[in-house]
């Protein structure tokens, strides 16, 4: 009769950590994709957005990546930039246009490696003005994260292609 009761109350316990299982990487998730939008929103750039601004609020991009993370944007850009090398990119970024503005259109989440690393692909348009003209471009990447006490770090970002528009007819 023990070893029954012993039985029930582990397939019990076996069954609460399933459905915690379960639970835990939708909230994993979640937090990835508010990370990634509040990155988007951060590299943003308002009209007529002052150059000081822009500075200070590239030096907090940093916090967004673990210290050893790799950024490799493609071909327009150095090929391998390196944590430190963000504030100086997106200010030069900031000069160079009007506004800039930054939708996240999807994400795709890859099977989970480990608990504490997720590999997702996102679709990202970015629209800039530069006086007249207004470029959009849509672009894929693979960004690796890393949960670094509690919070999701990105480990490296990967371009993976520009994504054609389909055709109006």
């Amino acid at each position: 009769m023990k070893q029954l009761v012993f039985v029930k109350l582990l397939l019990v316990a076996i069954a609460l950590l399933a459905v915690g299982w379960a639970i835990l990487p939708a909230s994993d998730e979640a937090a990835i994709r508010k990370q990634l939008k509040t990155l988007a929103r951060a590299c943003e750039k308002m009209p007529a957005q002052s150059v000081i601004r822009s500075v200070v609020e590239a030096n907090d991009l940093r916090s967004f990546f673990t210290s050893n993370a790799t950024i490799n944007l493609g071909s327009a850009l150095p090929t391998s930039l390196q944590r430190r090398d963000i504030p100086a990119l997106l200010t030069r970024i900031h000069t160079a246009v009007d506004s800039l503005a930054i939708t996240i259109q999807g994400v795709d989440f890859e099977p989970r490696k480990t608990r504490n690393e997720r590999e997702i692909r996102a679709a990202v348009e970015f629209a800039a003005q530069t006086g007249a003209l207004t470029e959009n471009h849509l672009d894929e990447f693979r960004i690796q994260w890393r949960k670094v006490e509690r919070t999701w770090l990105i480990e490296s970002v990967q371009a993976d292609g520009a994504i054609s528009r389909p055709i109006d007819y």
